[in-house]
């Protein structure tokens, strides 16, 4: 899916993260578990594990949920059809025989770090 959000700035993002309400919520803790995981990299299924959810689809749209929250503060339109919402922060990694795996843009990392992640 073609998208413009590998160029908003990391200054925009960190402006975003200091000040979305949904940064006070308690979804952050997936935003924070994938920032820590390897390469900020990971499957669905890594990320419902790592925060004890009983499967990687109450996950996904938890954080799909928290990162529309993110994208309607930061003025994305809601009415994108067929969007995932996920596109906003990260993209999505697709290998032959592999669960796709999720990976935090640089953008997003840069701006992550410097808000004290």
């Amino acid at each position: 899916m073609e998208n413009n959000f590998c160029d908003i700035s990391v200054d925009d993002f960190v402006e975003l993260f200091r000040n979305a309400q949904v940064m006070h919520s308690t979804k952050v803790k997936i935003l924070k578990t994938h920032f820590q995981c390897t390469e900020h990299t990971a499957t669905a299924r890594q990320l419902s594990e790592l925060l004890g959810y009983k499967n990687f689809n109450a996950v996904t749209l938890q954080y799909g949920l928290f990162v529309k929250s993110l994208a309607l503060e930061f003025g994305i339109s809601k009415n994108q059809q067929n969007f995932d919402w996920l596109f906003f922060l990260m993209d999505f990694i697709h290998q032959p025989n592999e669960e796709c795996k999720l990976r935090l843009r640089e953008n997003t990392v840069q701006a992550l770090r410097k808000i004290g992640w």
